[in-house]
């Protein structure tokens, strides 16, 4: 009965080896790109820039307390935050725009670095287990 037991560990650990590997060659490779024809309205881009709008979203956001103080703290004052606005072109204050409505408040919360950490720690696990080590802690 032992002798099944090892070959089933040794294959199930054979297996997870050349499973990762396999994974780690799939994302290595190159997607295949299909050659077709483009409309021209999709080639040439539509310049849908609003600057009065995009200006008024930055002004909101740069009135917002913390930004004020974080400004004032830099040594900006209001009157030299709107005159720099004032010198921006179109095409950054739409970028500008732009980043802001990607920027996270709040900051990563970090759970996706404790969520890929326990997978680790668990695949360990798993891993000794399947093999038959043990791990033991003294003091």
């Amino acid at each position: 009965m032992s002798g099944l037991i090892r070959v089933a560990r040794a294959s199930l650990i054979g297996y997870l080896i050349v499973a990762l590997l396999v994974i780690g060659a799939v994302g290595a490779w190159p997607s295949v790109g299909w050659a077709s024809f483009v409309t021209s309205e999709t080639t040439v881009p539509v310049s849908t820039v609003d600057r009065l709008a995009d200006l008024s979203r930055l002004r909101a956001v740069l009135e917002h307390r913390v930004v004020a103080q974080r400004l004032a703290d830099l040594g900006l004052s209001p009157d030299e935050t709107a005159a720099r606005l004032a010198q921006l072109s179109d095409a950054q204050i739409h970028q500008l725009t732009q980043q802001l409505e990607s920027l996270q408040p709040g900051g990563d919360s970090g759970l996706g670095v404790i969520v890929f950490l326990l997978v680790i720690a668990i695949l360990v696990v798993v891993l000794l287990q399947v093999s038959g080590h043990r791990v033991l802690i003294t003091k």
